[in-house]
């Protein structure tokens, strides 16, 4: 949506420690990404969608553009749309909604005491006194 960072849209960007140099894309002007967005709003994401922090504007820069200011006013809260509620959602009605089920691996002990959360058991000692292969 930015495009590719180089020199041009960030100068000193090919100096940060994790910089990593990409083929070169344009970015597409927002108004391709958000057709329906007016011209306020699609200036007001223009500054915040900014490659290089030293030109991205502040919060309080934001909150001064005339987006906020502009017709139309906001919707008051209670004009808002609302979800449909839980009990006209069939979906929620159904007593039978699949449970989420964790894979675990082949040889899960079962408990998590022997695993370290990466997914990998700890290495545990040799049982019976005398290591293997000694």
């Amino acid at each position: 949506m930015l495009g590719t960072p180089n020199e041009d849209n960030w100068p000193g960007v090919s100096n940060l420690p994790t910089y990593l140099e990409f083929h070169p894309v344009s970015p597409p002007p927002l108004k391709t990404i958000f057709p329906k967005a007016s011209e306020d709003a699609l200036d007001l994401l223009s500054k915040m969608v900014v490659l290089n922090p030293a030109n991205r504007w502040t919060v309080e820069q934001l909150l001064q553009h005339r987006y906020f200011t502009n017709e139309p006013s906001p919707t008051i809260p209670e004009r808002l749309p609302r979800p449909a509620p839980r009990e006209s959602n069939p979906i929620m009605q159904n007593p039978r909604i699949p449970v989420l089920k964790i894979a675990r691996p082949l040889d899960y002990p079962g408990d998590d005491s022997a695993y370290d959360g990466s997914g990998r058991p700890f290495k545990r000692p040799h049982q019976g006194g005398v290591s293997p292969g000694a």
